[in-house]
């Protein structure tokens, strides 16, 4: 069967534009602004956690204790304060490995105090909105001149309606800022933390000197790049150079790699080979292999990748234990289950979460 009221096209010619179709270009180009800094709100996301009692509690700094709410203007203030962090920017952190030696480490605590260790100031663009003509459409049209001098006629008129319209562009203005040094976190051995994001580290010209150096020690093994809520479970589970240790949940390995700098320690006794080791398990193949690739740059022994079930691991006994009691734990003296969470938290360096979160996930 035919198609019908089929038309046969030319291989140059091109189907008709509508007569509003260039209006409608123009009109677009005008509507668009530079982008503006929203306040990060998402009334689901509030709602929802407020419903879990979370702001019931506050800290009391006399007891250094957590208190329950006693007013519901206690309570708002305690939800006041959770949307103020909520909306921040997660601060990138960082941390030296516990397994180098003293004086390399040393060496990179001084370059490092070279780069952050003081206030320093760094360039930040801003857009502000600025009309100019509009004549970029009027350009092309001399190269391609035609001899009708009716179309040319046309062309002019068109051309003087686009240039009397004005389109809004953003105009790119630099400032300068300062910016607080990084500082060592406490409770995370040679742990620290900087005072901007990860994307300004990563875009900002005047930190493009420190984001290579950055770049140079994680790819060495020296460093690693890791945020400072996922260095905790490693300190809390508090691992020994001899344990042996399962991470159930380990992509994508930087709690993995914390705990390899401890076990894979040599002893100072015999410096034979190391006594403990980890063995990281994940359940999904594509985050085990990109398991590999991060603990790989620490050229340790000491390490084991698994990608089975964490419920159906297999109970792994020591080969002098003759018993078959169900109640036996098997080898491991230490077990690390940071299972997958809600994941909200990613919300503070990843601002596109807010318009879409929901409950749901």
């Amino acid at each position: 069967m035919g198609r019908k009221n089929n038309k046969k096209w030319g291989k140059n010619k091109k189907p008709q534009k509508s007569p509003n179709e260039d209006d409608r270009a123009v009109k677009s180009e005008s509507e668009k602004k530079h982008y503006q800094v929203k306040r990060c709100f998402n009334r689901k996301l509030e709602a929802y956690y407020a419903v879990q009692n979370l702001h019931n509690l506050r800290y009391n700094e006399e007891t250094k204790s957590f208190v329950p709410c006693e007013t519901d203007e206690e309570k708002e203030i305690e939800r006041q304060s959770w949307v103020k962090s909520m909306g921040t920017i997660l601060p990138a952190s960082f941390r030296l490995g516990q397994d180098i030696g003293d004086e390399l480490r040393d060496g990179l605590e001084k370059q490092l105090e070279e780069y952050v260790g003081k206030e320093f100031e760094i360039t930040v663009s801003s857009a502000e909105g600025t009309v100019v003509n509009n004549k970029h459409r009027v350009q092309k049209d001399d190269t391609n001149k035609n001899n009708n001098s009716s179309e040319n006629v046309k062309d002019e008129n068109k051309d003087e309606q686009q240039d009397s319209k004005k389109v809004e562009v953003p105009a790119v203005t630099t400032t300068t800022k300062m910016v607080a040094p990084a500082k060592k976190i406490p409770y995370i051995p040679y742990g620290y933390q900087m005072s901007v994001d990860r994307r300004t580290i990563r875009r900002n010209q005047s930190l493009e000197a420190f984001h290579q150096w950055l770049v140079t020690q994680s790819d060495a093994g020296f460093l690693t790049r890791q945020e400072t809520v996922s260095m905790i479970p490693p300190i809390v589970l508090d691992p020994k150079p001899h344990h042996a240790i399962l991470d159930m949940c380990a992509a994508p390995g930087s709690k993995t790699s914390q705990l390899l700098e401890i076990v894979g320690v040599v002893s100072k006794k015999d410096h034979d080979e190391p006594k403990g080791f980890v063995v990281a398990n994940d359940s999904d193949v594509q985050r085990a292999y990109m398991l590999v690739s991060q603990i790989r740059r620490l050229n340790s022994p000491s390490i084991f990748v698994t990608s089975c079930d964490a419920q159906m691991f297999p109970l792994l006994r020591h080969p002098s234990d003759t018993s078959h009691d169900i109640a036996q734990e098997g080898i491991f003296d230490r077990v690390l289950a940071d299972v997958p969470c809600s994941g909200d938290g990613t919300a503070r360096k990843n601002m596109g979460i807010w318009k879409f979160w929901n409950q749901g996930g």
